[in-house]
């Protein structure tokens, strides 16, 4: 089904049911220092869901809160980048019924997600850099885990977003494009018949959504490619470079706004070739029609210890979509083999086919190579960054040894300098050119460098004075 995060307030559940429960495993924020309880607030994660305990403040009732994605719970916490059918929300809202104590008559939805995953016919960064505006909003970059990955526009009651899902899962080439609504108000979400979690197994209520999602996607300013600029007037053209600057639709009366968007789409149905809104609208159609029909296959991806709890029809997990994984776990070995000359080979970023290139080629041009290349060492960046910071933390609980030899690196001298800790004189002009320091064998780089050198110099407490060579 096309839902995907929520946040459910479970009424009728008591809070020494989830805290009896053995699969749940409640902690607090805790001053390692003091011991002290800095929050009240107690939070479990089980398999992609947070079940969170909540004092209430202005009553001793505690509030039982579940957040986090429904398909991620269903896929035992991997990931949810995958095609949650309806079969698959009635099941994984049964199964949280039984094993939580929802109930699903009273549970209140006071937050949800509901989009579909489309494969892109263009790159999924090309199709997030074509969205520009709707009405007199501009889309804005958003970041998942401090990297790029779409755009969207933020409302009162909801949030519209467009984003590269395969990203996530670290799979390019899967081109998965992730066109969402979340919806973060009760009463727009009670304009659908949506109030408690009960609502959300109801598919009539779902498809009141699907026309609102379309209408967004359909009215978004949309441009990727295929303008043909030569055959524009001057004219033409500045108003097209102008319709096509985001910023310009926020500053535009809804007269106005209406006027230019009739005019650019004048412009954009004679001069641009591009089909790609048309075609992703379509595709998010279709998906929606394959994810709402209920398919009834025998459960096997949720276990149950009583007979009784049996539930009779399900879509499983295995079938079709792990068969695609699969497919892509095995893709070097099928289309990036060397002796086979005759497999059809792809470039492993943007799919197309190079089975015209060498056979060892895995990308189709020297950009997409780029691309690759600096994601790979983004990844190296990140992981020597978490490697350091755990030995920074090391180095800083054994200050109290002032006699480690320590060998520094400075960004403007061609050499290295060893000293005593207990020697160490730097001034704060100094540290700011440190830029490598070498203490028990031990490595560190940038800011992690210069905050253990200006921990040590407090530390043995004198004036820093500059180091001279």
């Amino acid at each position: 089904m096309p839902i995907d995060g929520v946040k459910i307030k479970c009424i009728g559940t008591h809070y020494s049911q989830w805290e009896k429960s053995p699969l749940l495993s409640f902690s607090t924020k805790v001053d390692t220092e003091t011991g002290e309880i800095k929050s009240q607030t107690k939070i479990a994660f089980y398999r992609g869901l947070y079940f969170l305990l909540i004092p209430s403040t202005i009553s001793s009732e505690i509030h039982c809160i579940i957040r986090g994605s429904l398909p991620r719970y269903y896929n035992h916490g991997r990931n949810n980048a995958f095609d949650y059918t309806y079969d698959m929300l009635e099941e994984t809202v049964n199964d949280l019924s039984i094993k939580f104590h929802l109930d699903i008559n009273k549970a209140i939805i006071q937050h949800f997600e509901y989009g579909v995953n489309v494969e892109c016919p263009i790159t999924p960064k090309n199709a997030i850099q074509g969205i520009r505006a709707y009405q007199s909003d501009a889309f804005t970059n958003m970041k998942t885990d401090e990297v790029f990955s779409g755009k969207q526009i933020q409302k009162q009651e909801y949030r519209f977003k467009v984003y590269d899902k395969s990203l996530q899962i670290e799979k390019p080439e899967l081109k998965l494009l992730r066109i969402e609504i979340a919806i973060k108000s009760r009463k727009k979400a009670a304009k659908y018949g949506i109030k408690n979690l009960s609502d959300l197994l109801d598919i009539g209520n779902l498809r009141k959504i699907t026309p609102d999602l379309l209408q967004i996607w359909d009215d978004a300013i949309f441009y990727d490619k295929g303008m043909k600029w030569r055959q524009m007037t001057r004219k033409q053209k500045e108003k097209m470079l102008y319709y096509l600057d985001a910023t310009n639709w926020i500053k535009f009366t809804r007269k106005q706004r209406s006027r230019a968007k009739s005019t650019f789409l004048e412009l954009k149905e004679k001069f641009c070739s591009s089909t790609t809104q048309k075609e992703i609208s379509n595709l998010i159609s279709k998906k929606f029609q394959i994810l709402e029909a209920k398919k009834g296959h025998a459960l096997r991806n949720f276990k149950v210890e009583n007979e009784s709890q049996k539930r009779s029809r399900f879509t499983d997990l295995n079938k079709g979509v792990k068969r695609g994984q699969n497919q892509i776990e095995n893709y070097k070995r099928v289309n990036v083999k060397k002796s086979d000359n005759t497999a059809t080979r792809k470039c492993i970023v943007c799919g197309k086919d190079i089975s015209d290139k060498r056979p060892d080629a895995m990308f189709c041009c020297k950009k997409h190579n780029n691309s690759y290349q600096a994601k790979r060492r983004r990844k190296k960046r990140r992981q020597l960054k978490s490697k350091e910071l755990k030995d920074l933390s090391i180095l800083l609980k054994h200050l109290e040894n002032h006699n480690d030899l320590i060998k520094i690196k400075f960004s403007n001298r061609t050499r290295s300098i060893s000293i005593l800790s207990h020697k160490l004189k730097l001034s704060s002009k100094d540290i700011t050119k440190i830029s490598k320091v070498e203490v028990n064998d031990i490595v560190l780089t940038s800011y992690r460098a210069r905050k253990l050198i200006k921990t040590i110099i407090k530390s043995i407490d004198h004036e820093p004075e500059p180091y001279k060579t």
